[in-house]
């Protein structure tokens, strides 16, 4: 039963998605569009496809950027952006 239980509990460990390294951010990540440089004391989730920064650990605080493609629909919404869209009609989108 105890072999039962240690089998289960190593299976459980390994199958779970392994957790972002964070790293410290103080050197800037460059990006085919943009640069980001955050103050010092912050940390970013090693990362390729969204950046993700923190500063008190992410619980407390989060910033998160990612790429948004224009005409298709956002995640959790129907709204599209638009190319034409002033930066504040953007902003009310998102």
């Amino acid at each position: 039963m105890r072999r039962l239980l240690l089998l289960a509990t190593v299976s459980l460990a390994c199958a779970t998605p392994p957790k972002p390294r964070w790293v410290d951010a103080t050197t800037p990540r460059e990006s085919k569009n943009f640069l980001l440089e955050l103050p010092h004391g912050w940390m970013r989730a090693n990362q390729e496809a969204d950046v993700v920064a923190t500063r008190d650990g992410p619980l407390l605080q989060l910033i998160v950027v990612e790429r948004l493609l224009v005409g298709k629909p956002l995640r959790h919404t129907k709204k599209t952006l638009a190319a034409v869209m002033m930066p504040q009609e953007a902003a009310e989108v998102i």
